[in-house]
């Protein structure tokens, strides 16, 4: 399984690829919602882990990005600030919302929930 995780916090990024490259899964990290974009190597089988406030385009702007050109591989939101606003905008869109303070105890949980989904 792939995954693609983008977060523009640099140590934050290193840790949450080194978890979930433990549990098995090949991870593309990105430093911005831009560089991921113009990667061109999301596929249909992947996960998408995300931080919700970047510089530029936010989390959620991605996940839109991303499906206005087709691509609909399922997401998770990382946010430090899941007001309702974003819990709302992410539930629209389809998109777990997890809390940074819980990251570590509900993210690897929630990338196997999608996935899991995605096969049924």
């Amino acid at each position: 399984m792939r995954g693609f995780l983008v977060d523009d916090d640099d140590s934050l990024r290193s840790a949450l690829k080194f978890m979930l490259e433990s549990e098995g899964l090949t991870v593309r990290a990105y430093s911005c919602p831009e560089r991921l974009l113009t990667d061109g190597e999301t596929c249909r089988d992947g996960c998408l882990v995300t931080d919700y406030n970047m510089p530029g385009m936010n989390g959620l702007d991605l996940v839109s990005a991303l499906r206005k050109r087709g691509d609909l591989m399922p997401a998770i939101l990382v946010t430090g600030d899941p007001n309702r606003t974003i819990r709302d905008r992410a539930a629209a869109a389809n998109v777990p919302v997890i809390d940074k303070l819980n990251l570590t105890d509900s993210l690897v949980s929630h990338v196997k929930e999608v996935m899991k989904a995605r096969l049924n």
